[in-house]
């Protein structure tokens, strides 16, 4: 279960539903940051992972490509 003051704060910054920030941040292993990126996502259409482990989304229509640290 997601903790509750993180849960409060996302929700602050992205102005997402409860129930998205709980499940971005199970999702994300309780870590606030790769929730918070996965939340801000806007038309992702791409995703691929490098020899360290890292993480990359191609985030279409915010023009960037993301990356999630291992």
């Amino acid at each position: 279960m997601a903790d509750s003051k993180l849960v409060d704060d996302l929700q602050t910054e992205t102005g997402k539903t409860r129930e998205e920030c709980e499940a971005a941040l199970n999702a994300a292993n309780g870590d606030y940051n790769t929730a918070k990126a996965s939340l801000n996502l806007y038309k992702p259409s791409g995703v691929d992972v490098d020899a360290g482990g890292d993480v990359y989304i191609a985030d279409t229509n915010n023009h960037r490509v993301r990356r999630a640290p291992s």
